[in-house]
């Protein structure tokens, strides 16, 4: 029996599969060449450090001095510096290469411990999250700094699960360091605490010898910062020490924004949505089903370390960074690949025996793309003015980008009728794999219905609404 093109990529082909689609998620918004108001900071930063050849403390044109770690500016200018100038592409590319490298990673770490599908679906309700998916195609640090701590974390996991704590793995400093470099000393913090607490729940060694590993890992992670640091003070002189030692200090003890505690819940989008859907069916033997506990006893062990770890990784990165005095939702970005593992756990076991949650869940998600698509026709049709339409609600500058937005959805431009055909294609999909009731392939289904909708949405909306 053959099997389709699809199913050799994911069967066959995982990594390549995960690559192709993660970049394919970022293309629309690259080609579109738009820029946020973080964007275009980061970029004058980059141009800054090209033009002066300041890469320590670049001084802008507006006489402000940069104090910020420096690793995604760093990363924009070397990515720059074989065309001599900043461009949109180039901009991009580390936040996208790092998005990549964070997927690969965590299919490579999860599908060595837990089973195939499991880490499969991880991987792409990661790709499908609001969160995830905004931190990989904007230009922030956030995801950078994510692929620096989680893949550190991985390693981490690695040294002990392999080697019991023998050597220092040369990788571990270097992703610490990177972190420290991309948003201060959380970079190093966070990381040590989550593997000292998963040291400490393993009973395996004595409180002296974990404190002697956090030593040894948080001194060779500092090297390469504290050259930064060192060279900022010549520069900066001690105001400098003082301004960022203090901010990085103040972003891990101040507690003051308790929005942060509903990111996770949005960050999650529209997955969260699906989890509210389930609770409705439940009763108290979902809880020790077996389809959710181990039944291959030569995995339990390794399973049940991986569990451990992801759920102290994921509450010490929720409950540390609450107590911080950031108020961004990316702050908990590095909580999501462990939040996924188990948050695809309990999504195939809804979807092997809670299969109406699917497919509400499949339903309510067709239904919006499919209002959606009523609209763009009657606006192809010319049967509604969606500009005069929303002109009341909507201050001038705000009308302009609609207008533009408008202009957009038209069949002159390429890039819409692409997009438009690919997310009809998968409301289509998703309609017709509910009518055959194959439980998998709904939810399959429905995460390409999700992927398409966020390319039609980066592509044409955000696009255009953010162009001025």
């Amino acid at each position: 029996m053959r099997t389709s093109a699809l199913q050799y990529l994911y069967l066959q082909k995982p990594i390549s599969s995960i690559i192709l689609i993660c970049l394919l998620s970022v293309i629309p918004w690259i080609l579109n060449g738009v820029y946020t108001a973080e964007d275009i900071k980061n970029t004058e930063v980059a141009t800054t450090i090209l033009e002066s050849g300041n890469w320590v403390l670049p001084e802008m044109n507006s006489g402000k001095t940069v104090i910020q770690p420096p690793m995604l500016h760093w990363l924009i200018a070397i990515c720059s510096l074989p065309q001599g100038h900043v461009s949109v592409f180039s901009t991009h590319i580390p936040s996208a290469v790092a998005y990549v490298v964070l997927m690969v990673f965590v299919l490579l770490f999860f599908g060595r411990h837990i089973r195939f599908q499991e880490t499969f679906i991880t991987t792409l309700l990661l790709i499908t999250s609001l969160e995830v998916h905004w931190a990989g195609i904007t230009l922030g640090g956030n995801i950078i700094y994510t692929a620096f701590v989680v893949i550190g974390l991985f390693k981490m996991f690695r040294w002990e699960n392999k080697l019991e704590l023998k050597g220092l793995p040369i990788i571990i400093p270097i992703m610490l360091s990177g972190a420290i470099l991309t948003k201060g000393f959380a970079g190093i913090v966070y990381p040590l605490l989550i593997f000292g607490f998963y040291l400490f729940f393993l009973h395996k060694y004595s409180l002296f010898k974990i404190l002697k590993v956090l030593f040894y890992v948080g001194l060779t992670s500092l090297f390469v910062p504290t050259i930064w640091y060192v060279e900022g003070w010549r520069q900066g002189g001690a105001e400098f020490l003082q301004l960022s030692l203090l901010e990085d200090i103040r972003s891990l003890i101040n507690v003051e924004d308790f929005r942060k505690l509903f990111s996770p819940i949005i960050g999650f989008l529209p997955w969260t949505l699906l989890l509210f859907c389930s609770l409705f069916g439940l009763n108290k033997n979902d809880f020790i089903s077996t389809s959710l506990i181990e039944k291959d006893e030569e995995e339990i062990h390794t399973r049940r370390k991986i569990k451990l770890f992801s759920s102290i990784a994921a509450i010490a990165f929720v409950f540390l960074t609450f107590l911080s005095g950031k108020s961004s939702f990316s702050d908990f970005l590095p909580a999501y690949p462990f939040i996924a593992v188990f948050m695809a756990m309990y999504v195939i076991y809804l979807t092997e025996n809670k299969s109406y949650v699917i497919r509400i869940f499949a339903g309510i998600l067709s239904t919006i793309v499919c209002l959606t698509i009523v609209v763009i026709v009657l606006m192809l049709t010319n049967l509604i003015d969606f500009t005069h339409l929303v002109s009341s609600y909507f201050p001038g500058s705000d009308l302009e980008a609609i207008k533009l937005l408008e202009n957009a959805v038209s069949f002159k431009n390429l890039m819409f009728i692409i997009l438009f055909v690919l997310m009809l294609i998968s409301l289509i999909t998703t309609c017709y794999q509910m009518m055959k009731k194959i439980n998998l392939k709904i939810l399959y289904a429905t995460i390409f219905l999700i992927f398409c909708s966020y390319l039609f949405i980066d592509g044409i909306i955000m696009g255009n609404m953010l162009h001025l």
